[in-house]
């Protein structure tokens, strides 16, 4: 799954660069500099030709740009017609150089440690697991307000204790891969102008524990999801960023190790989260990250499980299991 998401962030970084070049050709053909141009051709005639017609003639001035910046659908239908001058000239003239609005690709690596509590009335799906935790990110963005994101998650030197008097663990590798579209919307043109950035993103997750164990089972997980993320300045160096999601209906299953067995029939799951934090900002180009995750995923089983539970010698029925992940983490943005 990690080769899959490595494979997505890679292609969008392709296309941003393509995006970046695209700008920069467009900007550069643009009306502005031919006016320049002609103006200089012109001032070579000789006066008196000009005298002699005894007209003058005017340049027409340059349209002002609007004094609202474009929202995401105008720009939208801007990109897909190729009409962008407007908008092109609205940022050189109104947004300051050094706004992050202007980035046309952003990755980002943040790594911390993760925190993941499994609570179920069948013991098999009860569990606890410290870990490492890294997170790579793309944004690639079309234009300022609209993009593309992609993301892959993995946890290092994870395992859980087995699920008997043993004392034993099993090693887990706990995987997640996100791609999704990104819309924004600042609250004005300065670069201290506070932001919301909305998402709709697909969501795959793999908890692999390891295939030769005898007590515990491989769960995989994935749906559609939506998500709103707030940034406030609080200065010109930094920002408290803040939001949260809903996966509203996910598909879930469980996966056989050596264990045969299973929960019952998959009948619903679902997920919510929250994120606070904030940016250090040394400049348009490079950030420094913190922040806090809190992520809850319930799945709910139909039916008797497959099998006794392990500690209590009684089949549960209509098992539950409420998994809660707490995670901190740092990390770096580089913009271009």
């Amino acid at each position: 799954m990690c080769v899959r998401g490595l494979f997505f962030i890679l292609f969008f970084m392709a296309f941003g660069a393509q995006a970046q070049i695209d700008f920069t050709s467009h900007f550069l053909s643009s009306g502005k500099y031919k006016i320049k141009d002609e103006s200089r051709s012109k001032s070579r005639a000789p006066a008196s030709v000009e005298a002699a017609s005894g007209e003058i003639k005017k340049e027409p001035a340059a349209a002002e740009p609007a004094g609202e910046e474009p929202d995401w659908r105008e720009q939208a239908r801007g990109l897909w017609t190729g009409d962008q001058d407007h908008i092109d000239q609205f940022y050189q003239e109104k947004v300051d150089a050094d706004d992050s609005r202007l980035n046309r690709v952003e990755i980002q690596l943040q790594s911390g440690l993760g925190d993941l509590d499994a609570k179920s009335n069948f013991s098999t799906r009860r569990y606890r697991m410290s870990a490492g935790d890294v997170n790579l990110r793309s944004n690639v963005w079309f234009t300022p307000l609209l993009g593309l994101s992609g993301a892959v998650r993995f946890s290092l030197g994870g395992s859980i204790d087995a699920n008997d008097q043993t004392r034993s663990t099993d090693p887990v590798r706990n995987e997640e891969m996100e791609l999704g579209i990104k819309v924004r919307k600042y609250l004005g043109v300065s670069k201290l102008s506070s932001s919301l950035t909305f998402r709709l993103y697909y969501r795959d997750e793999d908890f692999r524990v390891s295939a030769d164990s005898t007590t515990r089972l491989r769960t995989e997980t994935s749906g559609f999801g939506v998500g709103v993320q707030g940034s406030v300045p609080s200065s010109s160096s930094h920002t408290w960023v803040f939001g949260g999601y809903l996966e509203p209906r996910l598909f879930h299953r469980e996966r056989e190790t050596k264990l045969i067995a299973n929960s019952g029939d998959p009948a619903e799951s679902l997920g919510v989260g929250v994120d606070v934090g904030g940016e250090w900002k040394f400049d348009r180009t490079s950030q420094f990250l913190y922040g806090l995750g809190y992520r809850v995923e319930k799945n709910v089983f139909d039916g008797p499980a497959s099998q006794a539970d392990a500690l209590t010698g009684v089949t549960p029925s209509n098992v539950t299991a409420t998994t809660n992940r707490l995670t901190f983490s740092l990390g770096y943005r580089w913009g271009h």
